[in-house]
């Protein structure tokens, strides 16, 4: 008697011990999420496609493109959307990279994109349209609307930091902009321009000019004037650059908008408002190099956190 009751009560306890191991377990993913989770995005003719709900199974995602190495030096690229369920990347970022010699290539996401984004050695902010917060301001009711621009915020706010390479083409130009010089910068609508030249045409079509200045990074590359394509509908005014202390306009359209910057606390940052990933892809050379630039400065910015690394590991 006295046995079946001992082994009623273990039997209990064992119930007991695994039901809290259990609620234990549930509760860290419920509220931590999985730490980290590798995925892969899909392939349609010129895009990359994974969706958001994918994604979202896991707290720090590390997305690759198929068939990536996992070795060389780390670059990322934020995604851009599709639609509200998925993410979205134009081939021709990823393209223009490998042919500058990238050949470990990261996609991030928009949730905890810092903790994604802290092993890179330089990160690629892409173009498209998005939505911005009323006045700037987070707006919690409605984060995911925003969580776009979060996204660019904190990877730009993450990159100064940490010194970090960065690359801002069209919507990622703007944001690079606009975000170090909080206030002081306006994003104009290019039809109210007088004499405003066409901005938004094809992706292939170069249907302006850019001349650049004698302090532009890009000039030495590109030469004094070059055709550009042009993708965007808004856009950020030359002139209004010019007495600003962290950003120094480096190249201007006809029409007086800013095509290129250079940001003096940071000089491995590159932006353009053109799309150089479109035409680089095509296969002009001169738009290639702009890529193996960035490259050079994530190499080198690679080298440095390897030295380092090796400094800390001394007695």
């Amino acid at each position: 008697m006295k046995f079946r009751k001992r082994y009623i009560i273990y039997v209990i306890r064992t119930i007991c011990a695994g039901i809290i191991c259990l609620v234990l377990v549930l509760g860290v993913k419920f509220f931590l999420g999985f730490k980290s989770g590798t995925m892969t995005v899909s392939e349609q003719e010129s895009v990359y496609l994974i969706s958001d709900k994918k994604v979202s199974k896991v707290k720090v995602p590390e997305i690759r493109l198929p068939h990536t190495k996992n070795t060389g030096t780390k670059i990322g690229v934020l995604l851009g959307r599709k639609d509200e369920k998925n993410y979205e990347l134009n081939k021709d970022y990823v393209c223009a990279l490998q042919k500058a010699g990238a050949t470990n290539i990261r996609l991030l996401s928009y949730s905890n994109v810092v903790e994604q984004a802290k092993d890179l050695s330089g990160i690629v902010l892409v173009g498209g349209a998005f939505s911005f917060p009323p006045n700037g301001k987070k707006n919690l009711v409605k984060r995911k609307k925003y969580n776009r621009f979060y996204a660019y915020e904190n990877l730009i706010r993450f990159a100064h930091k940490e010194k970090l390479p960065v690359m801002g083409i069209c919507a990622g130009f703007q944001m690079m902009v606009g975000l170090m010089n909080p206030g002081k910068v306006n994003l104009i609508a290019i039809d109210t321009l007088p004499n405003h030249l066409v901005h938004s045409e094809e992706r292939h079509i170069r249907p302006h000019s850019v001349a650049f200045t004698n302090g532009s990074r890009l000039l030495q590359l590109l030469g004094h004037k070059v055709d550009v394509n042009s993708v965007h509908r808004r856009g950020i005014l030359f002139s209004d650059l010019r007495n600003l202390e962290d950003v120094i306009p480096t190249a201007v359209s006809p029409d007086g908008l800013a095509e290129e910057v250079k940001f003096p606390k940071h000089p491995n940052w590159m932006a353009v408002q053109f799309h150089p990933e479109v035409l680089a892809c095509d296969g002009d050379e001169k738009m290639q190099g702009i890529f193996k630039l960035f490259m050079q400065d994530a190499d080198n910015y690679e080298q440095n956190k390897a030295k380092t690394a090796d400094i800390s590991k001394e007695p």
